[in-house]
């Protein structure tokens, strides 16, 4: 792997990183005897899988064929791995490492950290100084040859909404190459499992956009979302944290802001590791775990760590105040789908469940553009994966064209079905979409595309 910042040039003189955990863009690596051109690519871990799908495909996919994965098993692991084969008939190695989407956009500008931002103190413990797993720079890249683990400044990230909106918005950090919208990436809140239910849970099954800002400040009594006096369950957030863009699109849609602080909850297994990462205990139930914690400000990494969450039984479980509790969780398609499939349940937004029927036709709101991003001066060899990933030509909105890459051809992209109102997809493509955020952006809520 060639070493070509100066920056890193002069640490390595002076001992401080050595030239086997470090690697830069522009980098080849050899392999069997082989030279190949070696890309970078981090960012959303909602688009893993698609990622994985374009890749991986032997016609239509990124690849003249398909690759070689490192690790052989890389299919039941998307979220790093080598797959290197030839694009256009020239040597190619990609390497992933997929951290997140805002943590995938700042790392490819390399600033110093993103602050976690945890708040002035919470219940599990105080990082101040903590940062978003993944910057300045992804560290679980795979070394294709001996799988070892190593640093790299990414080429390439998959981000769940524009840098407009992100946490390193240009003027304040450089504008990045956007190589343009490749799908609608979709969300839902889940309430979670409960054994026995009471009749708060019984009768929550529906949520609002103003309701679920509120709860973003803190907690609500259930009565507040079901109209029923009764109800006096205390109801409580559970998500992500700043560097997901599952949390962008959560503050986006509910009008809470991405600026603002949030109030989140999780069960009382949880702690942080010794870097301030926040970290599953055991899903088992609430109360035997002792109950829920806050953290403010901060969430899981992962939408596996909220998925995880709302597998924990609530049944019988109270908060301090005494009262019985119920966590609802926001999280993408997929990990929801887990979260329910061990009991817990998705809850409709606004009065209209989601699923790529009310996606495509603009009544289901809570969804994303996902978008391709490069660094801000591009080399040749990241452009040809860029153009074979996301297509030659950006689109910029819905209605405005489709994407011609691998990701379109090959990537499970959904959209299209007999009956879309039964299929719930991770991302739906460009060319189903019947309806659009205003000017093809971030926030505001759907309208038809006329």
């Amino acid at each position: 792997m060639k070493i070509n910042n100066p920056i890193t040039c002069a640490l390595l003189a002076l001992g401080m990183i050595s030239a086997a955990s470090i690697a830069n863009a522009d980098s080849t690596v050899v392999i069997n005897g082989t030279t190949y051109n070696e890309v970078f690519i981090t960012g959303s871990t909602a688009a893993r899988g698609n990622v994985f799908n374009a890749i991986d495909a032997a016609t239509k996919g990124v690849f003249d064929s398909a690759p070689t994965l490192v690790p052989s098993t890389a299919s039941g692991s998307t979220g790093a791995y080598d797959a290197y084969g030839t694009i256009g008939g020239q040597p190619y190695c990609l390497c992933m490492d997929f951290s997140g989407s805002e943590a995938g956009l700042a790392s490819l500008q390399a600033p110093n950290g993103v602050s976690l931002a945890n708040g002035v103190d919470n219940d599990l413990g105080y990082y101040p100084n903590a940062t978003i797993p993944g910057t300045p720079e992804p560290t679980g890249f795979l070394n294709p040859n001996t799988q070892a683990t190593f640093t790299a400044h990414p080429d390439l990230s998959m981000a769940d909404t524009s840098q407009a909106v992100s946490l390193t918005a240009p003027p304040l950090y450089p504008a990045l190459t956007d190589y343009g919208i490749v799908g609608a990436v979709t969300f839902e809140w889940v309430k979670g499992k409960n054994s026995s239910p009471d009749s708060s849970w019984n009768d929550l099954t529906n949520v609002t956009d103003p309701q679920m800002n509120n709860l973003l400040s803190g907690s609500q009594i259930a009565f507040y979302f079901t109209g029923n006096p009764s109800d006096q369950d205390d109801v409580y957030a559970v998500g992500r944290n700043r560097a997901s863009g599952t949390h962008q699109n959560t503050m986006l849609d509910t009008l809470h802001g991405t600026a603002n602080n949030v109030d989140q909850f999780v069960v009382a297994d949880c702690g942080y590791n010794s870097s301030g990462v926040l970290t599953n205990g055991p899903v088992e139930a609430v109360s035997t775990a002792g109950g829920i914690v806050e953290i403010f400000n901060d969430g899981f990494d992962s939408g596996s760590g909220v998925s995880a969450e709302l597998q924990c039984d609530e049944a019988n479980a109270k908060d301090s105040a005494g009262f019985q509790l119920m966590l609802l969780g926001y999280v993408g398609i997929s990990d929801g789908n887990s979260a329910i499939a061990a009991g817990a349940r998705s809850l409709t937004l606004n009065g209209v469940p989601e699923n790529d029927a009310t996606v495509e036709n603009g009544t289901y709101s809570f969804w994303g553009h996902e978008h391709l991003y490069g660094t801000v001066s591009e080399s040749s060899a990241v452009q040809t994966v860029a153009h074979a990933l996301g297509g030659t030509t950006a689109v910029e909105s819905f209605g405005a064209g489709t994407p011609n890459g691998a990701l379109q051809n090959a990537g499970g992209l959904g959209g299209g079905e007999a009956n879309p109102a039964s299929t719930q997809s991770t991302i739906i493509s460009p060319e189903y979409m019947q309806a659009d955020k205003p000017s093809g952006g971030d926030s505001g809520y759907a309208a038809p595309l006329l």
